[in-house]
């Protein structure tokens, strides 16, 4: 059953392939580092990419590392924000088909735990409250190595706080998944998009190539040091 579970999850979500190929450039790279998601929600993305990482251990391309896979998120839902389909606390309960959850239910970092064990994963790390608090607790003692980013942040603050706390694990061949790119109609200064825009024009020591467009609303880059 557990099997079922997550293969029907591979098959049903148009996000798919997108992790397929960002975990098979970091380990094909052998580029260091932890899979780190920051808006994990009921842990459906997460558990796709830990899917994802398992697998290609099992390829003739192994790392010679281990990674963790880490799920950041306050379980709380979004704050007060102006895109119409996002209510204050949107989020902090399922609201869609869920393998293990039903619609309606709180999502806690328990049940993205017992996901996992139900998908026969290895249990993630999972990091919960808000990313002002805990990233700065974390984010260069306990994590070191940013290999894949998942931003699934949705809005521009919690993104620009992402960003900063995230600036001195970036490698040359970190690849980062912007989940919600294209939100907001394509607007450049707002969501992730705008916060990512902003956060480039005040830094200096990272280059971003684009890489590949996803999904309905996702786009990636690959990080590149400047010097």
């Amino acid at each position: 059953m557990s099997s079922k579970m997550i293969h029907e999850l591979v098959d049903s979500d148009v996000r798919t392939a997108m992790f397929k190929t960002a975990i098979r450039f970091v380990d094909y790279e052998l580029v260091p580092g932890d899979i780190m998601e920051f808006g994990t929600y009921t842990g459906r993305s997460l558990a796709l990419l830990a899917h994802a990482a398992a697998e290609f251990r099992k390829s003739i391309h192994k790392t010679p590392f281990e990674r963790r896979v880490v799920g950041f998120d306050s379980f709380e839902g979004l704050a007060e924000n102006e895109h119409p389909r996002w209510p204050k606390g949107v989020f902090r309960i399922n609201h869609s088909y869920h393998p293990t959850m039903a619609k309606g239910e709180r999502v806690t970092a328990q049940s993205v735990i017992d996901f996992f064990r139900a998908c026969e994963l290895n249990a993630p790390c999972i990091e919960e409250g808000f990313y002002g608090q805990t990233l700065p607790e974390v984010i260069g003692s306990k994590y070191t190595q940013a290999a894949v980013v998942h931003i699934d942040c949705d809005l521009f603050d919690p993104t620009t706080v992402v960003l900063d706390a995230l600036h001195s694990i970036f490698q040359e061949g970190t690849v980062l998944l912007f989940d919600d790119w294209y939100n907001f109609k394509g607007h450049p200064t707002k969501g992730e998009q705008g916060a990512f825009r902003a956060y480039i024009d005040r830094q200096d020591r990272w280059n971003f190539i684009e890489y590949q467009k996803y999904a309905t609303f996702g786009n990636s880059f690959v990080v590149s040091s400047k010097s």
